[in-house]
């Protein structure tokens, strides 16, 4: 590959809110060799590309599904699968999905790019198989679907229960746009997420593909290089977008210090009720490479990253989850012995209490944690970004 003549290459990223998208976007493309990609970024939310420091002139605005214009759906039940959630809340109609095809259609041909590296973007990557433009699909292994995936994982098993929307009934919506596009129809729904190559940036003990992915893992990309730790104090490390349920501030309160609190949208009264009970109450996010390592256990949402920062650090963990992945990402964990999961549906002070409270005292999961991370160093160094930036160059080269 010739450094006169490098690849164009376009970051995608549609679904997800917040900066975690961008700043691991941001993380492998420090980390790509800028000799052989010209890059650019289409974003559902462009100003956070600006926050991350990529160049205006190359960041675009993606096109929005339904729910992230304003779009409300109020689940009766929970999904069982992430193709479930796609179902009923982003593939909404025929019209939505020829629309949101027009617009990738409009912003390839603008940036005409040689690949295509797509995070948790059907649209991208459905844009692009019609094209024939190469493309990666990568991320977690929540929504980065095995080699040749034909139906997405089921991680909520309920046996007889009838999904509100069905995945047959998105996938009918999906291949009628695509007909009046004149694009070829998909097999099924779980090609609306695969691109040419998967990168799954995962831990293999919280990728919902499991033995089915046979090729290779990515290791996560995460904030710090964090060595395991076996501290002997009590100090937790807790992290919430906010304190949601009442019964969380009950239940963190009922466990009390010492731990340092960082909590997004804290209300006023409820973060004096934390400081007057001897929490550290942080207002602005925590430097986790140097907290991690003072704490003896990560209560949080059970998002992948922060679980996976706290795996790397060989610290349990008690999560509160609050969505499929999330409740996927726990139950793994917990079923591991490495930490609790309560479920923010029916979460109680005392339940939230006694989990805490475990990982306090238990000498028997700090041990597990501590050993479950030096068995497992490999999948955390080399970093992640490092490891995708090279995993990226490579396929590039061969597609």
């Amino acid at each position: 590959m010739q450094s006169s003549n490098p690849r164009k290459a376009l970051f995608a990223w549609e679904l997800g809110g917040g900066m975690g998208h961008v700043t691991v976007m941001s993380r492998i493309a420090a980390h790509l060799d800028r000799e052989k990609f010209d890059l650019w970024y289409a974003l559902s939310s462009p100003e956070l590309g600006l926050k991350a420091g990529f160049d205006a002139e190359r960041v675009i605005a993606a096109p929005l599904w339904p729910g992230q214009r304003g779009w409300k759906y109020q689940p009766v039940q929970p999904a069982r699968s992430l193709g479930e959630a796609l179902a009923r809340s982003v593939f909404i109609t025929a019209d939505d999905v020829r629309k949101q095809l027009q617009h990738w259609f409009q912003i390839l041909d603008q940036v005409k790019p040689d690949i295509v590296f797509a995070d948790y973007s059907p649209g991208a990557l459905m844009a692009a198989r019609a094209l024939g433009i190469a493309s990666v699909a990568y991320g977690v292994g929540y929504y980065t679907l095995h080699e040749g995936a034909t139906e997405f994982p089921l991680i909520w098993n309920q046996p007889g229960l009838v999904p509100e929307r069905t995945e047959d009934a998105a996938l009918q919506d999906i291949n009628t746009a695509l007909r009046e596009l004149g694009c070829d129809e998909l097999e099924n729904l779980a090609q609306s997420m695969l691109g040419t190559r998967q990168l799954a940036m995962t831990l293999r003990l919280v990728d919902p593909s499991g033995p089915q992915r046979r090729e290779a893992l990515c290791n996560p990309v995460l904030s710090d290089v964090l060595e395991p730790s076996l501290p002997d104090g009590r100090r937790l490390f807790v992290h919430f977008q906010d304190t949601g349920h009442p019964n969380l501030l009950r239940g963190l309160l009922a466990a009390g210090p010492p731990a340092t609190v960082y909590i997004r949208d804290l209300p006023g009264k409820a973060r004096k009720l934390l400081k007057d009970a001897g929490f550290d109450v942080l207002n602005k996010p925590a430097d986790l490479g140097k907290l991690l390592p003072t704490c003896g256990g990560v209560v949080h949402y059970g998002g992948v990253g922060l679980s996976s920062l706290a795996l790397a650090c060989g610290l349990p963990q008690v999560m509160v989850s609050t969505d499929l992945e999330k409740f996927f990402t726990a139950t793994r964990i917990e079923k591991a012995g490495l930490g609790c999961h309560v479920g923010m549906g029916n979460l109680a002070p005392e339940r939230l209490l006694q989990a805490i409270r475990y990982i306090r005292e238990h000498a028997g999961i700090r041990s597990q944690t501590f050993n479950w991370a030096q068995k497992n160093r490999s999948s955390f160094d080399p970093p992640g970004a490092q490891m995708a930036a090279r995993m990226f160059e490579k396929v590039a080269a061969e597609i």
